[in-house]
C-alpha cells in the first residue's frame, strides 16, 4: 500500500531589522538667535539606509511665522519634511526624512528655518533596514507648567514592525528634564529643556504609541513623531508544493 505523507515545514519570512548606525546633534540652549544649525554625521549609505533630521527653536513674543524647516547635506541627499508643528505659538518643531541615502564619511547635515529662533536644537541619525516613510504621528502639545507625567501621541502604521521616531521639546517654567519613553532609546539626553530624540520598534498595523518621559518640572511640551517601514521580505503565504515542501511566497 502506498502511503502519501504530507510534511509541512514552517518557514518564517521576516523583514530586516532596523538598526541605528550613526547619529549627531547640536544645540544652543541660550537666547542667541539662529536661522540654521549643523552637525557632522558619518553616513554609511546604500539601499535600505535612511537619515532622519530633527530641528526645533523658540520664538519669543511674536511666535512662529511657520514651523517648516528644510535640510541639506554634503552628500546631496534629498530630505522631505514629513511632519512639523507649532506648540503654544512659540515652539517650532520639525522632522525630515531621506531614504536610500548616499554615503559620506563626514556628512555635514544642516537644518535651516525661516525664523530667527533661540534655544535651537537639531540632529540627524542614520538607520539601516528602512524601506521608506510610512506615517506621521498626531502632534501633541500642552501648555502650562509643572508637567511631570509622560507626553504621549499615536501614529497609525500601515505595516508591522515600523521604526518609530519621536521628538519632544519642552520649555517655560522649569524647562523640565526629558528622557526616552517606555520601549524607546534616547539619542539626546533632554537635560534642561533640550530636545529628546528617540527611536523604537512598533508593533502591529494600526495605532502605535510614541511617548517621552519627564522626570522634573516641565513647562509647555511639543511632541511629534513619524513611522518608517522596515525593509526586507514582504508578508508571505504558505504554499504547499509537490514533494512535501513549503515555499514562502509574497502575497
Amino acid at each position: 500500500m502506498r502511503r502519501l505523507t504530507l510534511i509541512l515545514a514552517l518557514i518564517v519570512c521576516t523583514a530586516g531589522a532596523q538598526t541605528l548606525l550613526h547619529s549627531c546633534s547640536n544645540a544652543d540652549e541660550t537666547t542667541n538667535p539662529h536661522t540654521s544649525m549643523a552637525c557632522t554625521l558619518t553616513v554609511t549609505g546604500g539601499t535600505g539606509h535612511a537619515v532622519v533630521v530633527w530641528a526645533s527653536y523658540f520664538i519669543s513674543g511674536t511666535g512662529c511665522t511657520t514651523p517648516a524647516s528644510s535640510a541639506t547635506d554634503t552628500a546631496a541627499n534629498t530630505f522631505t519634511l514629513e511632519t512639523h508643528a507649532t506648540g503654544t505659538t512659540t515652539i517650532c518643531s520639525n522632522l525630515l526624512f531621506a531614504a536610500n541615502v548616499a554615503g559620506n564619511a563626514s556628512d555635514v547635515v544642516t537644518a535651516a528655518w525661516p525664523d530667527s529662533g533661540s534655544f535651537a536644537n537639531m540632529g540627524a541619525a542614520e538607520f539601516s533596514g528602512v524601506s521608506g516613510f510610512d506615517a506621521a504621528a498626531t502632534p501633541y502639545a500642552v501648555a502650562g507648567s509643572g508637567w511631570t507625567s509622560p507626553a504621549s501621541t499615536t501614529v497609525t502604521t500601515t505595516a508591522s514592525g515600523d521604526l518609530l521616531f519621536g521628538y519632544s521639546i519642552s520649555g517655560g517654567s522649569g524647562s523640565g528634564t526629558g528622557s526616552a519613553g517606555s520601549g524607546f532609546t534616547a539619542l539626546t539626553d533632554g537635560t534642561g529643556g533640550a530636545a529628546v530624540a528617540e527611536y523604537g520598534t512598533g508593533g502591529g498595523v494600526g495605532s502605535n504609541s510614541i511617548s517621552v518621559a519627564y522626570t522634573s518640572n516641565a513647562g509647555y511640551i511639543l511632541l511629534i513623531g513619524i513611522a518608517m517601514k522596515a525593509s526586507g521580505a514582504p508578508p508571505a503565504t504558505m504554499v504547499p508544493r509537490h514533494g512535501a515542501s513549503v515555499c514562502c511566497q509574497p502575497q
